[in-house]
């Protein structure tokens, strides 16, 4: 939130003894006392942060409005201020520029100089935060149950501006002392219906702060609750702090939600935003991480094209041209094709140049990745091959995984290249989705993530199919470099296909561990430069005993560590070959003891 500043010009300065009553408050029999007539321009700027009726983000003053102005100079006898008063507002009413007038009382006629020290602050809004009495400014609580209905109502109704200058300067620059909690929550409608009071309360460390009685709207579908709650700056922290709102719907059955806040400091001059949904779309999703990301799908809207939401899919908008994303700003995806191929034309089906979406900045994606099939429950042959690369030599560098969301695969049966090359050389790509395959078809999930050089997490992945299908998961790994931990029970199979493994972990240059190989035959090309280039692979597990098929050990252990421990069935003693395409020269042997049941 941008400063709070106001520039105050002193119009006139009069010093005369007082022959009128005494200022408020203040004792008859009081010796000495004299004031002086004040009277300043206040002028709000242009990063003030209130919205006028022509939307200009500047503070409008309000009749109520006054100036206390003190001097930080004290009285030895009483302890009060030497120079203190309130200057009302006498024009300037609901404009961003005001006049203030009043006296200021000279505590045993104390003479200001044009360098004393004096402290200035804005009152605003009948003195909810403090209150004047007996021309002195008394501070109160900050409202324990009062809120503004937008960030523009709280501040005019809850600021608390101060400065310290002096008395004969002619500018003053005044700083904004609350903070405001901007709180946004959306329901359906049919849950929190228009006009229902909703108990909404602010806790931190098991404290209620702040408590309050807030009013529902409804737009369309949505049942929303806006307000703004004010709060003093810079003595709040945070901390197993949530937001709790509680209600009865129309059938009069209880409705209670509470959302859980990130710890922080509620630092003075400055405003957070609470927005929360109980409405949330079990589909894809994109959410920008940068202010002004321009958006730009290959697919335009027609029986097969793409829709997008901003507001959880409860209205949706056809995708006709590019727009933009804030940061946090997320809008759910659905689509009517019935696949996203993406191929080059070569014969490996090289994505091109046409990936779903581009985006100009990094954005996350995350939910069911099915919302963009026109069957949601049938995932296809090439359903989404290609799907978000433009092939082996031109880097997606926009794309990651939301770390607080997965995307999903929820499909167990993997069709004909459903996701073959989907994510190649996406640079960004941090995490893979979560998926498992059950039953695998030819190329299923060929270079899925190939050259996805920042990769490091592949936690999400669970392969259990027992029966493998030709280049399955071939490549799936290949020159992703900062992979590092592959599960021991990665690959369960144990009936494979040709090539099912070809070069899956060629160039994962960080994994130590392989995982385990418990298929007793090998075929044509299972295993060929699987392991190739993986530098620091110092421990294989092969259960194999028919290793003989043509190619399925082609340099599969080339350049791996140069000492390691090679683990086999005791009956393979003495049938293994030496080198790269057999176990690595300078490598140990052992025997394989099966676990304890």
């Amino acid at each position: 939130m941008k400063r709070f500043s106001f520039i105050l010009l002193m119009l006139a300065t009069l010093a005369f003894s007082c022959t009128r009553e005494p200022f408020p408050g203040q004792d008859p029999s009081e010796t000495g006392f004299k004031t002086t007539h004040y009277k300043v321009q206040v002028s709000s700027s242009d990063d003030s942060k209130a919205t006028t009726a022509d939307n200009d983000t500047k503070y409008v003053f309000q009749a109520t409005d006054a100036l206390y102005v003190s001097s930080t100079a004290t009285d030895p006898e009483s302890g009060g201020p030497l120079l203190f008063g309130v200057l009302k507002l006498i024009s300037g009413s609901g404009e961003t520029t005001a006049y203030f007038e009043g006296d200021l009382v000279n505590v045993n006629e104390f003479e200001p100089a044009s360098d004393t020290p004096i402290n200035v602050t804005l009152v605003s809004s009948g003195d909810r935060i403090h209150t004047t009495g007996g021309g002195k400014l008394t501070g109160t609580a900050y409202p324990s149950n009062e809120y503004g209905t937008s960030l523009a109502d709280a501040v005019e109704k809850f600021s608390n501006f101060t400065c310290s200058t002096n008395f004969g300067n002619t500018r003053f620059t005044l700083s904004q002392n609350s903070s405001f909690v901007i709180c946004k929550i959306k329901t359906l409608a049919a849950d929190l219906p228009d006009a229902t009071s909703v108990t909404a309360s602010l806790e931190c460390g098991g404290n209620t702060i702040w408590e309050g009685i807030v009013t529902s709207t409804v737009n369309g579908l949505v049942g929303k609750l806006d307000f703004v709650i004010p709060l003093e700056g810079g003595s709040v922290t945070l901390s197993s702090a949530s937001l709790s709102c509680e209600w009865t719907d129309a059938l009069d059955a209880p409705q209670s939600h509470s959302f859980d806040l990130k710890p922080g400091t509620l630092a003075a001059n400055n405003y957070y935003t609470i927005e929360r949904s109980t409405i949330y779309f079990d589909g894809f999703h994109i959410k920008g991480t940068v202010d002004g990301t321009t958006i730009t799908f290959n697919y335009n809207y027609a029986d097969d094209g793409i829709e997008y939401s901003f507001d959880e899919g409860l209205t949706w908008t056809p995708y006709t041209a590019s727009f933009e994303l804030d940061a946090d700003e997320e809008i759910c995806v659905r689509g009517n094709r019935a696949n996203y191929a993406n191929n080059g034309g070569d014969q490996y089906g090289t994505p091109g140049d046409k990936p779903i979406f581009t985006a100009t900045n990094k954005v996350y994606i995350s939910g069911n990745i099915m919302s963009l099939l026109a069957d949601k429950d049938n995932l296809v042959a090439s359903a989404f091959h290609g799907a978000f690369s433009k092939g082996s030599s031109t880097a997606v560098n926009y794309i990651d995984i939301n770390p607080n969301r997965d995307l999903t695969l929820p499909s167990t049966t993997l069709p004909t290249s459903c996701y073959q090359q989907m994510f190649r050389n996406c640079t960004s790509l941090t995490r893979t989705p979560v998926f498992r395959a059950e039953s695998v078809a030819y190329r299923c999930c060929y270079n899925m993530f190939r050259q996805c050089s920042n990769l490091k997490d592949a936690s999400g992945i669970e392969l259990p199919a027992s029966i493998l299908a030709i280049d399955c998961y071939r490549e799936l790994f290949r020159q992703c470099g900062e992979l590092k931990t592959i599960p021991q029970d990665f690959l369960p199979a144990t009936t494979l296909a040709q090539g099912c493994y070809q070069q899956m972990f060629q160039l994962v240059t960080k994994i130590v561990t392989a995982p385990d190989l418990p298929a007793p035959e090998l075929v044509k090309d299972c295993y060929s430069e699987m392991f190739s280039g993986c530098s620091a692979l110092e421990n294989v597990t092969c259960l194999a005993t028919s290793i003989s098929a043509s190619n399925c050990l082609n340099k599969w252990l080339n350049s791996v560590k140069s000492n390691g421990t090679f683990t086999r069935p005791q009956s393979m003693a003495g049938q293994w070959p030496s080198g790269i395409s057999g176990i690595p020269t300078g490598w140990n042997q052992a025997d394989y003891v099966p676990p304890q049941s």
